[in-house]
């Protein structure tokens, strides 16, 4: 009796203390979003529906050129420098948690009715979200060379280009807005095996049945990120003219057996 007594509750406690862990790694990731949250609101533009920033500096490029005017570079310079001095701020205070830094292009569709065509043309759907990326590209090349340096091994940078498409796009009569860029810091809180990180891309890659509607086998994944600390898994994916992505929450098993449930899922 007094045995099982014991196990009680070295079990008991074995279970408060996860449970202080995580309120902690809750705890931490709120103080994150908090401090990124106070980033000059003259730079930055928090989207509280889609859970990110955008920079609010007005970038007119040219149609169809990634190249940043000089007449905004000054303002490019100030919000880099903003950012860069609030993130790395986050990682003095914490040097446990990593964080994945996502700049994104974007790009406006044609609205002159001779050229609406275009925005549904697979060439030109392609040659924009090329012409997204280097955007993004060309934004932190340019942080780059005016000083502007992200802590290599606490910052992960991921540079993108969602084309004509994405979440909280501006539409009609704004559209020409959409060429600008958007900002996303994510804390990459928990660890992971990268051999398992290899298991759980691999596995998912070979269960193209998953994604919602497909029929025919032919979505490709273009991104994965695992997300450890909740056991979740969003993939990228599309087949030439749709895209979308899906949310999934895996277990990986003392066994090494890989499962995954859908959880949501977005189609264009």
């Amino acid at each position: 009796m007094l045995v099982l007594f014991v196990l009680v509750v070295s079990i008991m406690q074995y279970q408060q203390n996860q449970l202080k862990l995580k309120l902690a790694e809750y705890e931490k990731i709120e103080e994150i979003k908090n401090a990124i949250n106070n980033l000059n609101p003259k730079y930055f533009k928090y989207d509280a529906i889609n859970k990110r920033h955008e920079l609010r500096v007005n970038v007119l490029f040219s149609p169809g050129s990634p190249k940043i005017p000089n007449a905004i570079k000054h303002d490019l310079y100030k919000a880099g420098k903003e950012l860069s001095e609030i993130i790395n701020n986050l990682s003095v205070a914490d040097n446990k948690i990593k964080y994945l830094v996502i700049i994104e292009g974007m790009a406006a569709r044609y609205n002159d009715p001779s050229q609406k065509w275009k925005n549904s043309d697979p060439d030109y759907i392609e040659r924009t979200y090329k012409l997204s990326y280097d955007r993004a590209k060309a934004l932190f090349q340019f942080w780059q060379s005016k000083g502007i340096f992200f802590d290599e091994n606490v910052f992960e940078i991921v540079l993108a280009g969602s084309g004509w498409y994405g979440a909280g796009r501006y539409k009609d009569g704004e559209e020409g807005n959409n060429k600008r860029f958007l900002i996303q810091i994510i804390p990459k809180v928990g660890e992971i095996n990268p051999a398992s990180y290899l298991r759980i891309e691999n596995k998912l890659r070979s269960l193209p049945k998953l994604i919602p509607n497909n029929d025919n086998g032919k979505f490709v994944f273009t991104e994965i990120i695992v997300y450890p600390s909740s056991s979740t898994v969003i993939a990228s994916y599309e087949d030439g003219h749709n895209w979308g992505s899906s949310k999934y929450k895996y277990h990986l098993s003392k066994e090494g057996v890989i499962t995954f449930n859908l959880i949501d899922s977005y189609e264009n």
